[in-house]
């Protein structure tokens, strides 16, 4: 990984790091993880904050996934080790002034829960206690200082961000501000066993929802994908791939965390997520039987137009049966639902389970 940004390369060993753990198949985990090993010296080479915490985020993952890698776990020790030499550095720097900007940097700009996201992982694997705090600290300012006085989410807006100086933007809001801000917070909820994190996490995620400052739904239901940000005059009409995941993310962990109820966070991140197939074919029945065989996944439930062989089937797989679609896709214990019969189906189910959440 000698090209492209720190960044890029920083997210691709956080998505390397999350399949190597959570991949579907032995065959994709296996890969993620020789891809990953042949990054892992790239990462010394960092010299920004943000992409040491992006990494490391894909290391904790890895270290999930193999406890025994000594190289990760060392990595990981090292970006945690910088980002908290330069948390207290601040501290010592400013004295009493650091109560009022407990931050790394003099400017709050983007991706920002991800530094405390990734600070508090690392405090908890390492058995490091002050580095929990020192995320936790971090995490609990970010929050405040974007929150409205009416109890929005009002992201800091990538126009001139946020100094220390006193400027603030308002706009652009991009999503992925608001989904790194959902995670977050409900890492701290799983922690701490703390309400107030889950109910910061819930609020963050009414951003898109239509709870920030134009009052707009960033979130469209027919389409399944969620707009670009809010700027000055309105929405970014574009729905690119980026805003759109950060959206569904953010449902995911949501749906995750209420279902595991509050925990550690290794208990948290290694639960099953509940599957349901809309179908009941021959080649339902096969998929079926795959996904019974993919670690971190558990079927849940089943649907078919023809309702008696949806039965038929959940009496022979121990399953949930379902007379309606709808029904299913609310089932609060499904996570995945895979639609599964004909072609010409596909669109209008698909959008149903995606406005549901799913």
């Amino acid at each position: 990984m000698n090209q492209g940004s720190q960044d890029s390369q920083g997210r691709a060993i956080w998505g390397l790091g999350l399949t190597a753990k959570l991949g579907p198949t032995q065959v994709m985990r296996e890969l993620a993880r020789d891809l990953l090993n042949k990054a892992l010296p790239s990462i010394e080479r960092f010299t920004f904050i943000r992409s040491w915490a992006f990494a490391m985020l894909g290391l904790d993952a890895m270290l999930h996934a193999e406890p025994s890698h000594d190289y990760a776990l060392e990595l990981l020790t090292q970006g945690a080790e910088k980002l908290y030499d330069q948390w207290t550095s601040r501290r010592a720097a400013l004295g009493e002034a650091f109560a009022d900007w407990p931050w790394w940097e003099d400017e709050v700009t983007y991706d920002n829960a991800k530094l405390s996201h990734a600070l508090m992982l690392a405090g908890y694997r390492l058995g490091r206690p002050e580095m929990i705090e020192a995320a936790l600290e971090s995490l609990d300012w970010l929050v405040r200082v974007q929150t409205s006085p009416d109890g929005r989410l009002s992201i800091i807006g990538n126009d001139g961000w946020f100094t220390r100086a006193g400027h603030r933007a308002q706009f652009d809001q991009q999503p992925l501000e608001a989904y790194a801000m959902v995670h977050a917070c409900l890492a701290a909820a799983a922690l701490t066993n703390d309400a107030k994190w889950a109910n910061r996490a819930w609020m963050s995620f009414q951003w898109f929802r239509g709870e920030n400052d134009l009052g707009v739904s960033m979130y469209h239901p027919e389409t399944g994908g969620c707009q670009d940000g809010l700027t000055p005059t309105g929405v970014n009409k574009n729905q690119g791939a980026e805003s759109s995941l950060a959206y569904l993310l953010s449902v995911l962990e949501l749906h995750r965390f209420r279902q595991r109820q509050q925990g550690p966070i290794d208990e948290i991140e290694t639960d099953q997520l509940g599957y349901a197939i809309a179908s009941a074919s021959s080649f339902a029945r096969f998929c079926l039987k795959q996904y019974r065989s993919v670690a971190g996944v558990a079927p849940h439930a089943v649907w078919n137009r023809t309702a008696s062989k949806a039965r038929q089937l959940a009496l022979e797989e121990s399953l949930e049966a379902y007379d309606d679609l709808e029904s299913l896709v609310r089932d609060a214990h499904v996570d995945i639902v895979h639609v599964a019969g004909t072609p010409a189906t596909h669109a209008e189910q698909a959008l149903l389970a995606l406005a549901a959440g799913r």
